[in-house]
C-alpha cells in the first residue's frame, strides 16, 4: 500500500511542477522541438527514477538535475550544434531557474493570499480589467466614472498586493 501512495505523491508532485521543468528545459534548449522531445524523456526518467526520489528533498531542483543531464546526452547524440549553450552556462541557468521558481511559487501563493484580503469591489474591478480585458474606457462607460478615477484605482489596488506580497516574501525569506 505504502508503494501505491508513494506514486500518488509522486505524481502530484510531476504535476505540480512539469510546467516548471518544462520552462527550465526552455531556457537551455533553443530549439522548441528539441525542448518537446528532451522534456518528454526527462518524464520518462522520471518516472523510472521515482524510488530514488527523496520525499524529503525539493522536488524541482532533483527534476531540473536530471533534465539537465538528458539534455546534456541529447545534446551529445546531436553532435556540435551552434544552439546549445556550454555547460558552465547550463549549470548557472539551472541554479538561476530553480531559485527563481520557488521565489515565484511562493509569489503567487502570497497573491492567491492578498486577492483575498481585497474588498469584493476591488476583485471585481480587478476580474472586470484583467478577466474580462475590459478598457479603461469601456469600465469608464459602465461604471460611470472618469478614466482617470478608474486608472488611480486600478494603481491603487495592484500597489497594494505588491506591497502585500513583498511583505510575504519577506516573511517567508526570514522563517
Amino acid at each position: 500500500m505504502t508503494e501505491e501512495k508513494d506514486t500518488q505523491e509522486f505524481v502530484q508532485l510531476f504535476v505540480g511542477f512539469q510546467r516548471s521543468v518544462y520552462g527550465y528545459i526552455n531556457t537551455i534548449v533553443a530549439n522548441v522541438n528539441d525542448a518537446d522531445e528532451i522534456f518528454q524523456e526527462t518524464s520518462l526518467v522520471l518516472w523510472k527514477k521515482r524510488v530514488d526520489f527523496d520525499p524529503d528533498a525539493d522536488f524541482l531542483p532533483w527534476a531540473c538535475g536530471i533534465a539537465r543531464q538528458v539534455a546534456r546526452n541529447h545534446r551529445a547524440k546531436k553532435g556540435r550544434d551552434r544552439h546549445w549553450f556550454s555547460e558552465a552556462f547550463l549549470e548557472q541557468i539551472a541554479v538561476a531557474r530553480t531559485e527563481q521558481s520557488e521565489w515565484l511559487d511562493t509569489a503567487l501563493k502570497g497573491l492567491g493570499d492578498c486577492l483575498g484580503k481585497l474588498s469584493d469591489d476591488q476583485r471585481n474591478l480587478l476580474e472586470m480589467r484583467y478577466g474580462g480585458k475590459c478598457s479603461i474606457e469601456q469600465l469608464s462607460v459602465q461604471l460611470k466614472h472618469p478614466a482617470n478615477a478608474i486608472y488611480q484605482r486600478l494603481h491603487r489596488i495592484r500597489q497594494r498586493l505588491h506591497d502585500c506580497i513583498k511583505l510575504r516574501l519577506r516573511k517567508e525569506a526570514s522563517s
